[in-house]
């Protein structure tokens, strides 16, 4: 669903607040013959440079999404994005 801003702000008045649209998922059922499917990692990146060259840096590697979750099936975890 939509909404439309109907009046601009005027003389010191606050601006519109939220979103002007929304969406939501529908339908998210396996049709027949179909079955759920989780959601699968791809592999690790390789591991960044160090933030410092002494006295103790980070690195940092990331990953993405190789299969996503459909028809109910698990997400993957946000957290497992990324490591440090």
């Amino acid at each position: 669903r939509t909404r439309q801003i109907v009046q601009q702000p005027a003389n010191g008045g606050r601006a519109c607040g939220g979103d002007l649209a929304q969406t939501r998922v529908c339908m998210d059922e396996a049709c027949p013959g179909e079955e759920a499917q989780d959601c699968a990692w791809g592999s690790w990146a390789d591991w960044s440079r160090c933030t410092v060259s002494c006295g103790g840096g980070q690195k940092h590697r990331t990953r993405v999404v190789e299969v996503a979750a459909k028809f109910g099936g698990k997400r993957c975890d946000a957290a497992t994005r990324a490591e440090a």
